[in-house]
């Protein structure tokens, strides 16, 4: 028997499960946490983040469901769109219908996000000639470690480019927190640029539990089936993967802060 379903839900915030689109969850619900994460980044890079510390759970233990029509409702016609909320009631009807059928002792764990917020404005990037990644509020490089320098010093002259991490200082950051989607880890010639507040790299901000969401869209993750008393009103990224991990009884596949019980 699968002892915890982990749906990952691209789109779910808590307006839509405390502003009655979706009453099934709302009230079966046994805990629900804002999900805060270390810097913004899109549904895809925090089920990498998941996953990898999931490495170690044995085949059957775990199942991973995937559902992105709320995100998608949300992009193509608005926040505030019927369709949006269309597309949160059809969930709430399906996923209820699971948890009502769930065998004794299994725990469905859902994570959802990213929060939406208006773009800031769109800073103006030159073409980049070295590997990279974009998300709404960070740039990714990888570049030779002899370019670096350059590189450097030519980001942070564009204008809404707020600082650039390298080498000791990108380490640093890591390590006070943040950011755990930073995959895979640092190499020496990795360039991490942030931007500053009111910019953004992407035409609109898709950001996943980042503080700067509004809270009504705020991510959430939301436990169904038996879960611990001690439930913090927000969960750092950091640890949803050791946090499943330690609900099976086994130790998590990448390194993490001592996770709560569910």
């Amino acid at each position: 028997m699968t002892d915890l379903v982990l749906h990952l839900v691209a789109g779910l915030s808590r307006r839509l499960l405390e502003g009655g689109a979706m009453p099934g969850l709302q009230q079966r619900a046994r805990r629900s946490a804002g999900l805060v994460c270390s810097f913004p980044c899109l549904s895809e890079t925090l089920e990498r983040v998941v996953l990898r510390g999931l490495e170690s759970i044995p085949p059957g233990r775990l199942r991973l469901q995937k559902e992105g029509g709320i995100a998608q409702a949300a992009q193509r016609w608005g926040l505030d769109s019927p369709e949006r909320l269309e597309a949160a009631r059809r969930f709430d009807e399906s996923l209820c219908r699971e948890i009502d059928a769930a065998s004794p002792g299994q725990t469905h764990l859902v994570v959802g996000g990213p929060g939406l917020q208006p773009a800031g404005r769109k800073i103006d990037l030159p073409p980049l000639a070295h590997p990279h990644e974009i998300h709404s509020a960070v740039l990714r490089i990888e570049a030779p470690p002899e370019a670096v320098g350059a590189l450097r010093e030519r980001l942070l002259r564009l204008r809404g480019v707020e600082r650039v991490l390298h080498g000791e200082l990108l380490q640093a950051w890591i390590e006070a927190g943040g950011p755990s989607a930073l995959q895979p880890p640092a190499r020496p010639g990795t360039l991490l640029a942030l931007a500053g507040k009111g910019h953004s790299f992407q035409d609109e901000q898709a950001s996943m539990g980042h503080p700067e969401v509004a809270p009504p869209e705020q991510a959430m993750l939301i436990l169904f089936g038996e879960g611990s008393p001690d439930w913090p009103a927000e969960l750092h990224d950091y640890r949803i993967a050791p946090s499943i991990a330690h609900h099976l009884g086994v130790e998590p596949a990448a390194d993490g802060p001592k996770p709560f019980a569910l």
